[in-house]
């Protein structure tokens, strides 16, 4: 609980599935048996396998480059998935333009894009450390992340343990409704008793709602006597 965010740069998270043609070699001077028969020891590296069954991981940006190497995006965006698919705390970003290699050299460069991209994750972790350190018992509707978005983005909120001199120890019914720019109820995202905690939930613009046009849409928060709106970005 003393780690408050971790970055992942272009990381491998589901060993035995790793493209064989260029993996083999490395794979087999790390690992005894390699890739043959040997899924309990890849598993037990891979940090895909703890998603789901460890409560503790942290919150997680999960960078990686338009130009990796083969196989690396797709875990990526698999491993990103399966966090907020579990309710973990998590973003994501893909650099344009960067190789593996040049997505790690930039680090040396101040002010380029993998290096703001980092420094902005950092600040935002920061910022909200401090918010919940300062005022630990209010609710919070975040800025959904990517926004714009096309077609999922994630939508975080707390629900806190106190406001003010009220005990919310207990359950409390939450809603997340999505609504179109006239109004219209488009989705319900959360409608079921909470308690006291963070929570991530996926929006997909596309599932369970009919495919949703461009244009501005708005989520609200409900839970007691709170509301809270913000407004996001669909842009195909």
């Amino acid at each position: 609980n003393k780690i408050k965010g971790a970055i992942s740069l272009s990381g491998a998270y589901d060993i035995k599935n790793l493209n064989a043609l260029l993996f083999e070699g490395v794979i087999n001077l790390t690992f005894r048996g390699g890739f043959e028969n040997n899924d309990d020891e890849l598993d037990a590296a891979s940090p895909l396998t703890y998603v789901g069954i460890n409560d503790e991981i942290p919150p997680m940006f999960v960078v990686h480059c338009q130009l990796d190497i083969p196989s690396l995006p797709e875990q990526a965006n698999d491993f990103y998935d399966a966090l907020i698919q579990n309710g973990y705390n998590a973003q994501e970003d893909n650099l344009a333009g960067y190789t593996h290699k040049t997505e790690i050299s930039a680090f040396s460069e101040p002010g380029s894009l993998p290096v703001t991209t980092v420094e902005n994750y950092v600040n935002s972790i920061l910022v909200d450390v401090e918010r919940q350190e300062n005022q630990p018992y209010e609710f919070q509707l975040y800025q959904n992340y990517p926004n714009p978005f096309n077609p999922t983005t994630t939508i975080i909120y707390i629900i806190p343990s106190m406001v003010e001199t009220q005990d919310f120890a207990s359950l409390q019914n939450v809603t997340l409704k999505i609504y179109d720019a006239l109004g219209r109820e488009v989705a319900t995202l959360v409608n079921k008793e909470q308690a006291p905690g963070k929570y991530s939930v996926q929006f997909n613009a596309n599932s369970g709602v009919g495919e949703l046009s461009s244009g501005v849409y708005f989520y609200t928060l409900r839970a007691g006597n709170f509301t809270q709106t913000r407004k996001m970005l669909l842009l195909k």
